[in-house]
């Protein structure tokens, strides 16, 4: 969900101050597009049907070239809104460690370059597998195992639990 940030306008100074806003931000998703990962990236309602299509095939596990030529006529001419979504999908980092995001971007990049699609390495399959393990269960049981990862862990879970109770009391 976007926040919505209120800007206060006064007079014509103002309107300048968030027009110039408007425009770098703007322009800085237009140069997130391609990145590996993104920060911004401003989509339209036609790049968005197209990321969650991608996801539908990646979540039915097609990861083929039928889906990239679907894809790419979904688009029609407009490849960007391809390229827009895949940066959608690899907003915030997480497509590297979630299988369906990972081949949804694929498909996509794949559907936007016209560049065959790569198949999952084993050594990137074994790693999307140990993060799907260690995140099954409940809060507590992930963090424990997160813990027996990272034994660190425990005392930050230790400074947590008395910040917790100090702030109750």
């Amino acid at each position: 969900m976007v926040e919505r940030i209120q800007i206060p306008q006064h007079g014509f100074r103002g309107r300048i101050a968030v027009v110039i806003l408007i425009f770098a931000a703007a322009r800085g998703a237009r140069r997130q597009i391609d990145a590996d990962e993104p920060v911004i990236v401003s989509s339209t309602k036609r790049s968005e049907q197209l990321g969650r299509m991608a996801m539908r095939f990646a979540l039915d596990g097609h990861m083929d070239s039928a889906a990239v030529v679907e894809l790419r006529s979904a688009a029609g001419r407009r490849r960007k809104e391809l390229r827009r979504a895949a940066a959608s999908m690899r907003l915030g980092g997480g497509v590297n460690e979630n299988r369906s995001s990972y081949i949804a971007n694929q498909l996509l990049l794949s559907a936007a370059t016209g560049q065959p699609l790569q198949p999952i390495t084993a050594e990137h399959e074994a790693k999307l597998q140990r993060i799907h393990e260690l995140q099954q269960g409940t809060i507590a049981d992930v963090f424990a195992r997160l813990v027996a990862l990272q034994p660190a862990l425990a005392d930050v879970a230790r400074t947590v639990q008395r910040a917790t109770v100090t702030a109750r009391h």
